[in-house]
C-alpha cells in the first residue's frame, strides 16, 4: 500500500516564527492603545503606526506562506512608498517650504478644509462669548469669599442677572461636574464641565466661587490661545503632516501633485520614482515566482 504524500504546501512555523507572531500581536495591542490616546493630537504618527504595523505583518506573518516573496515584496513597497518617502517629503518642506512646491488647488483645498475644521473644533465665537461672561462674573466682588458648597448642595446663584449651579456626577468616582448658566428667562447659555480635583487643592467644599470661576477663565483662554496658534500655522503655510501628504506622495508619477524644485528634492523624487519601478516589478515577479512553484 503506498504512503500518502506528505502536504509539502502547508505553512509550517517554528517555534521562532511562532514568537515572532506573538510579539507582533502584542506589538499591535499596544499600537491600539497608543492610536486611541495620540490619533487626536498626532494624527500623522497615528497613521504611520498603522502603515508599518501592516508592513511587518505581511514580511513576517506571510514567512512561510505559499507567497512568501510576493508579501515581503509588497511589504517593502508598503514601508518606502507609504513611509519612508513621505516622511522625507514632509521633513524637506518644513526645512525648506520652496524645496517641493504642492499643487496650488490641492494646497488650497487642503487649506480650507483645515480652518473649517478648526473653526468646528475651536468655536472661536464660543470662546469670546464665554470669557467675556466669566470676566464679568467674576469681576463681581460678592464671589470673592462665596463657598461653593451652597453651590454643590443643589441651590442657585444669582449674580449679574444670570443664574448658577452646579450639578455633580451620578458616579462619585469620576469627581466630575458641570457648572450650568442660564438667563433671567431660564434659558441654558453655557454649560461647563471640570473635574473637581483640577479646580481646587483639598475639598472642592471649601474653594469660592473665584477659584473655580478663575480656572474656567484660564481653561477658556488656553483654549483660544490654541486656536490662535493653529490659525498661525495655516496662515504661515505649515499645514503639511504625514496623513495630509501621504496621498499625493503616493501618486508619485503625477507631476502635479508634488512638483520638486531644489536639486535635492528632484533627485529624490526621481529615485522614488525609480523605486516604485523596480519594487512594483519585483512584486510581479514574486508573484509569477510563487504561482510556478506551487505548480
Amino acid at each position: 500500500m503506498t504512503q500518502p504524500k506528505p502536504n509539502s504546501t502547508r505553512p509550517t512555523y517554528s517555534k521562532q516564527d511562532l514568537t515572532i507572531i506573538q510579539y507582533f500581536l502584542a506589538f499591535q495591542l499596544l499600537n491600539m492603545i497608543l492610536w486611541s490616546f495620540i490619533a487626536e493630537k498626532y494624527y500623522g504618527l497615528a497613521w504611520s503606526s498603522v502603515v508599518l504595523s501592516i508592513a511587518l505583518l505581511l514580511f513576517f506573518v506571510g514567512k512561510n506562506t505559499r507567497f512568501r516573496s510576493l508579501l515581503r515584496a509588497i511589504s517593502i513597497l508598503i514601508f518606502f512608498h507609504m513611509l519612508v518617502f513621505p516622511w522625507i517629503y514632509l521633513t524637506i518642506i518644513t526645512v525648506n517650504p520652496n524645496a517641493i512646491v504642492i499643487d496650488n488647488d490641492i494646497f488650497s483645498s487642503v487649506n480650507s478644509q483645515l480652518k473649517a475644521d478648526i473653526k468646528e473644533n475651536y468655536r472661536p465665537e464660543e470662546i469670546e462669548r464665554s470669557l467675556d461672561m466669566l470676566n464679568r462674573m467674576d469681576s463681581s466682588k460678592e464671589i470673592k469669599n462665596f463657598k461653593l458648597d451652597w453651590l454643590i448642595s443643589g441651590n442657585l446663584y444669582f449674580i449679574d442677572g444670570y443664574a448658577l449651579k452646579i450639578t455633580n456626577s451620578e458616579i462619585p468616582e469620576r469627581n466630575w461636574s458641570n457648572l450650568t448658566i442660564y438667563d433671567k428667562s431660564g434659558r441654558l447659555i453655557e454649560d461647563f464641565g471640570f473635574k473637581n480635583y483640577d479646580f481646587l487643592s483639598g475639598d472642592i467644599d471649601d474653594g469660592t466661587l473665584h477659584d473655580l470661576l478663575s480656572k474656567m477663565i484660564n481653561d477658556t483662554k488656553s483654549k483660544q490661545k490654541s486656536y490662535l496658534s493653529e490659525t498661525l500655522k495655516i496662515k504661515n503655510k505649515e499645514i503639511w503632516t504625514y496623513d495630509r501628504i501621504l496621498p499625493y506622495s503616493i501618486n508619485i508619477f503625477n507631476s502635479k501633485t508634488i512638483k520638486p524644485i531644489s536639486g535635492f528634492a528632484n533627485i529624490l523624487v526621481f529615485l522614488h520614482q525609480i523605486f516604485v519601478v523596480v519594487l512594483t516589478l519585483g512584486t510581479i515577479a514574486a508573484l509569477t515566482r510563487d504561482i510556478l512553484m506551487k505548480k
